[in-house]
């Protein structure tokens, strides 16, 4: 089982209700949540962190603006919903991670989100550092490459 986490989702753990979706490599999955609110001008993003931080969708009250089709896609309608639903197609190791979303990047981390969870074939680990409050620690997390 493959976990990509972050430091400060764990921090979060602790004060949001965060759910976590189980899926195995090759299916489909759809993760939703709810929003606090929808900016009326502007756009709401999706992100996805795993080792990186970054964003997977854009929207606006009137439509996705940016979004990889063959990988993604959206399902809340009105576009201005605050019940943020998207799918995964094709999962994939590198999928493993934490989603949220927000106006802003800072937001999206500020309201909680989902935690993917990916089972499948690692084939290589390796040493991260990661920043656990005050101190440092190193974690043994995977490589996502399959065969």
């Amino acid at each position: 089982m493959v976990l990509a986490t972050c430091s400060y989702v764990i921090r979060y753990l602790f004060f949001f209700s965060v759910k976590k979706k189980i899926s195995q490599t090759g299916q489909s999955i759809t993760l939703s949540w709810s929003a606090v609110f929808f900016p009326s001008v502007g756009v709401y993003t999706i992100y996805h962190r795993n080792i990186v931080n970054r964003s997977i969708i854009d929207v606006t009250s009137s439509g996705v603006t940016k979004m990889q089709k063959e990988k993604y896609e959206y399902h809340s309608y009105p576009y201005n919903s605050t019940h943020i639903s998207f799918e995964i197609k094709n999962v994939s190791l590198e999928d493993a991670g934490y989603y949220a979303g927000g106006a802003t990047s800072e937001a999206a981390w500020l309201e909680g989100g989902i935690i993917l969870i990916v089972n499948g074939t690692c084939i290589k680990h390796n040493k991260f550092l990661y920043n656990l409050g005050n101190r440092f620690s190193f974690k043994n997390l995977c490589f996502f490459f399959q065969n």
